[in-house]
């Protein structure tokens, strides 16, 4: 991803939830054949190295991100939406999916560990 904009960055890092299980390069070629099918990427393009993709992502960050959850993630259920609430409660729904994460001291919170929680 040679000096690859902003815009398609975003659209790598949600295609990696979305193809969770694939690497880099398979969900860069699998984004940009969307992208080509949506008539939004007309240019030929060679699917980058795993370092060049790792290299845009860090030069991105992740503040883009956060921005773009903040401005977008919201209820789309209204309070008079029929099903969307019981006694008051909104309903929700958890998918199951799970990222496996490197330890960092960022990451690490005072919790008991899974060996020793109940």
């Amino acid at each position: 991803m040679p000096r690859a904009g902003a815009r398609l960055v975003v659209y790598f890092v949600l295609a990696m939830c979305l193809f969770s299980g694939q690497g880099y390069e398979e969900v860069a070629r699998l984004l940009t054949m969307g992208l080509q099918g949506e008539r939004r990427w007309w240019a030929s393009w060679a699917v980058p190295s795993t370092a060049a993709i790792w290299k845009a992502r860090s030069r991105f960050g992740v503040a883009p991100l956060r921005e773009l959850f903040a401005r977008v993630c919201r209820p789309v259920a209204a309070p008079g939406t029929q099903g969307a609430f019981y006694r008051g409660w909104r309903l929700t729904a958890i998918d199951g999916t799970t990222f496996d994460l490197p330890d960092t001291k960022a990451r690490t919170c005072p919790r008991a560990s899974s060996s020793t929680a109940m």
